[in-house]
């Protein structure tokens, strides 16, 4: 098959790049003490091609996976390409995952090699199957328990800043596995190829109307399809400057986007409100043409926002498994607030009824993506054919489990996501990997949890808890409990102990009458 990627890999990509781009600007990454360090795409290349070189020497090989478990950071971008440039998969596990949720990645991909930051390499300590640690930051010559290697990854500089192998990588072939909450108990893990990554790069070019004179700003984190697919892949294809910043501050996020004049900018609902909450300084004097959006907001805070910051919103609505945000406005146009949009470039939709039966206009059901598995759609579930199977069909077509509605005229409207999703400040939460944990507590009979709404995350995590018969529960020890086992936004922010718990007559928790459970 021939279609606008070709045989293009991301080693091909960051060739064109250093050749005419190599004097621009790529990277300017400014720190929590507020440093910034910039570089341009010929340093970034060079030093990518070190770091691949460095880890070819310790048996990386194309198709390893390689877990990365970095904060935001020109470490970790350099980590993934030289990974990409080798033919091995990237893996990266977000910041915030405890040691349970970071073996079970390690052990679903059998990631014998993690690049990690210095102060979460005990994380690893004895965990099966791992290993070499490269570490990231001061002490890399501290001894982890049950790690047979250490080496740090400033030992590449050591390395020539030239590619001394040359795999035979496909476009077609995993360049990462980015794992997704979605609505299981345990996280899946996406599987998005070479052709993924370039097709989200020129389908954002498109999206935005982007070129070589654009300055993205996102403090989005790398471990997540957000950033990798919206913001870092567009930046790539277009050969334009990438601002990222270590974390999310709403104090100080609107000074950075002013004073490293961006154009474009990422943002999320819980951005969107608490910048809303600090005190007006010239806010629209700026250089902003599209905040790059994702629902949802109501629309008086975007009425707000918009008006305060003198920008315009770019609505949108995608997933991980997508590959690129499906349904968006257009770059230029009239927009249907609060709609996200209609179907984008390359893409083809429907809402179906429960039989999977076309639905008309105004009519909600499900929403259906059709494209290309490995080109336009996720490649699959790593290790997990049914999910696969289940997920995307044999005609193309990618089951979301969204409740939609599209108008006379093709606008696209949001009713309602999976009820086992939770949304809280732009991190997918699933409900059935938090009731799990909370059933591991000896104290705990039952567990319900839901998404409730909250003013300024989106999403609150509400946990309905019934305890076993003679058990008293202890509500901040159960969530210490959890807090060693989950990532800390995943945790219950609001528990409530019942008597017992609704049941549907197939005997599972009747969330929509959780409200009505006889509480103690």
């Amino acid at each position: 098959m021939i279609d606008s990627v070709g045989p293009l890999t991301l080693a091909d990509l960051w060739d064109q790049l250093a050749r005419d781009c190599g004097d621009d600007p790529f990277l300017t990454f400014e720190g929590q003490e507020g440093v910034v360090h910039r570089v341009s795409y010929g340093q970034f290349d060079a030093e990518t091609n070190r770091a691949a070189n460095m880890l070819a020497a310790h048996g990386v090989r194309h198709g390893d996976n390689v877990a990365l478990h970095l904060p935001n950071g020109p470490e970790f971008l350099g980590a993934q390409f030289a990974l990409a440039k080798l033919g091995a998969v990237a893996v990266p596990i977000a910041a915030e995952l405890q040691r349970r949720e970071c073996e079970h990645i390690v052990e679903r991909c059998q990631a014998q090699v993690v690049v990690v930051a210095a102060e979460w390499a005990q994380c690893y300590a004895d965990m099966p199957g791992v290993r070499l640690l490269v570490i990231v930051g001061e002490h890399a010559g501290d001894p982890v328990p049950g790690v047979e290697r250490i080496v740090s990854l400033a030992d590449r500089r050591s390395h020539p800043p030239v590619l001394a192998t040359s795999p035979d990588v496909a476009s077609d072939d995993v360049a990462m596995i980015l794992f997704t909450s979605g609505s299981t108990a345990a996280p899946k893990g996406v599987m998005i190829t070479h052709a993924n990554c370039i097709y989200a790069g020129w389908y954002g070019n498109w999206q935005a109307g982007m070129t070589r004179q654009d300055r993205m700003l996102t403090p989005m984190p790398m471990a997540h399809s957000n950033f990798q697919l919206a913001a870092l892949m567009p930046v790539l294809t277009a050969g334009c400057e990438l601002v990222i910043e270590a974390r999310y501050s709403a104090r100080r996020f609107w000074g950075q986007v002013r004073r490293h004049r961006a154009t474009l900018v990422q943002a999320v609902a819980m951005m969107v409100r608490t910048l809303l909450l600090q005190p007006p300084a010239d806010d629209a004097d700026n250089v902003v043409r599209h905040v790059m959006y994702y629902l949802p907001l109501d629309a008086q805070a975007k009425d707000e926002f918009e008006a305060r910051f003198g920008v315009r919103l770019l609505n949108s609505y995608g997933s991980t498994e997508s590959i690129c945000w499906v349904v968006t406005d257009f770059p230029f146009g009239p927009r249907r607030w609060p709609s996200p949009g209609r179907v984008g470039l390359g893409y083809q939709a429907k809402v179906v009824d429960d039989d999977g039966a076309d639905l008309p206009p105004g009519a909600t059901g499900e929403l259906l993506v059709r494209g290309v598995p490995g080109r336009t759609l996720m490649k699959g579930y790593y290790r997990d054919p049914e999910a696969t199977a289940r997920a995307l069909d044999s005609d193309g077509w990618l089951h979301t489990g969204d409740r939609c509605f599209f108008d006379a005229d093709g606008y696209l409207f949001f009713v309602g996501r999976h009820q086992d999703l939770i949304k809280r400040s732009g991190e997918n939460i699933s409900a059935l990997e938090v009731e799990a944990v909370l059933l591991e507590h000896p104290d705990v009979a039952q567990a319900a949890v839901i998404g409730v709404p909250e003013p300024i995350r989106g999403e609150a995590v509400r946990a309905f808890l019934v305890a076993h018969e003679g058990h008293a529960l202890d509500v901040e020890q159960v969530l210490a409990f959890a807090r060693t086992r989950l990532a800390q936004f995943k945790v219950p922010t609001d528990v409530v102990l019942a008597d017992s718990l609704p049941q549907t007559s197939t005997g599972k928790t009747a969330k929509h009458l959780l409200d009505r459970a006889p509480m103690r």
